[in-house]
């Protein structure tokens, strides 16, 4: 499902997110199961309700955009949810 661009852009963005401690957004992307890139789009996947509020909310996917800018150009995340175990 996933590729390992993608996975390489989510471990950079966790990287970010960890040398700004974020710790609340590194807590949530322990939820992340896999992830995806189509074009522009970054896709997602969590094993929680919780972890889909939380990346689905407006000012999460603002800080999202904001911290992948230097990463790559990713215009739009999505956030879906499945049953798997996370991977990070």
């Amino acid at each position: 499902m996933s590729d390992q661009r993608a996975h390489e852009i989510w471990k950079q963005i966790c990287h970010v997110l960890d040398e700004k401690l974020q710790y609340g957004f590194l807590e949530q992307a322990k939820s992340v199961v896999d992830v995806k890139l189509e074009g522009d789009e970054f896709t997602l996947f969590v094993s929680g309700d919780d972890a889909l509020r939380f990346f689905s909310a407006e000012v999460n996917q603002q800080r999202l955009l904001i911290v992948s800018r230097p990463i790559a150009s990713i215009q739009r995340f999505h956030v879906q949810k499945n049953e798997s175990s996370p991977f990070i």
